[in-house]
């Protein structure tokens, strides 16, 4: 897939105008499954250090599908500027398929293969495409200028329906109103009170809009955006919000 008729780019997986495909009579291959990388490796990020030898090997690309010693950067980026350079290519990376392979068969031939006891250590990016949605919601003169938050209304007053085994009945009420010792005659039902408190009878009261909610076309709820900061409304403007979100 990725040797056999290389450098033809119909013909060959991964093509890559600068890479260098040799094969010999063995390789090395290291598979990263789909799950870690995404979409695919994010080129020059591959970093992978080998202690199993003698000496560690670190193991690093170049962003243009090739694998080299980074101790020896220098020769390759000599071999880079030349096509027949020898330089130290030990391999290939296909970053849309997570796959390592090692094709050098001489000092690097036990790269990634664990012999030796010590193993290998692989790190690198994923890539991951992110797409992000603008919708524009407008609350128009005179819209959305009225609140149904029990924090308007005098006391706090009302029935509230607690169910049982609710932990810390107390706090659910307004002072004054906790039953004593924990129990107490609970309504199935809400009664709303008819007075609210006199900050809510100004002439200039209005809500402020601290959360916007998009809905489908069977009423469900698939989106919830927070404002930065509450934004008051008012009956005599039309307000605009942008909500944007990424999939």
């Amino acid at each position: 897939m990725y040797y056999r008729d290389w450098p033809n780019p119909y013909n060959s997986y991964c093509f890559h105008s600068e890479s260098i495909r040799k094969l010999h009579g063995s390789l090395t291959a290291i598979t990263v499954p789909r799950e870690f990388y995404g979409e695919k490796i994010n080129p020059g990020s591959i970093e992978l250090t080998d202690d199993s030898a003698d000496s560690t090997f670190t193991i690093v690309d170049d962003r243009k599908g090739n694998l080299y010693d980074n101790n020896f950067s220098s020769s390759f980026a000599q071999r880079s500027a030349s096509a027949n350079g020898s330089g130290s290519n030990v391999g290939n990376v296909f970053y849309e398929h997570g796959l390592l392979v090692f094709t050098d068969t001489g000092s690097y031939s036990n790269v990634g293969t664990g012999k030796g006891g010590d193993g290998f250590q692989l790190q690198f990016e994923a890539t991951q495409t992110h797409y992000e949605y603008e919708i524009g919601v407008t609350a128009n003169e005179g819209e959305f200028n009225s609140t149904n938050n029990i924090s308007i209304s005098q006391n706090r007053s009302g029935s509230i329906r607690v169910l049982e085994g609710t932990t810390n009945v107390k706090s659910v009420f307004a002072p004054g109103d906790n039953p004593s010792q924990g129990t107490g005659s609970l309504s199935s039902t809400y009664t709303p009170t008819e007075e609210v408190e006199g900050f809510a009878t100004h002439s200039e009261f209005r809500p402020y809009v601290t959360t916007i909610g998009l809905y489908n076309d069977q009423n469900d709820l698939l989106v919830v955006g927070k404002l930065g900061r509450p934004i008051k409304n008012d009956d005599d403007l039309s307000l605009k919000f942008i909500v944007r979100f990424d999939v």
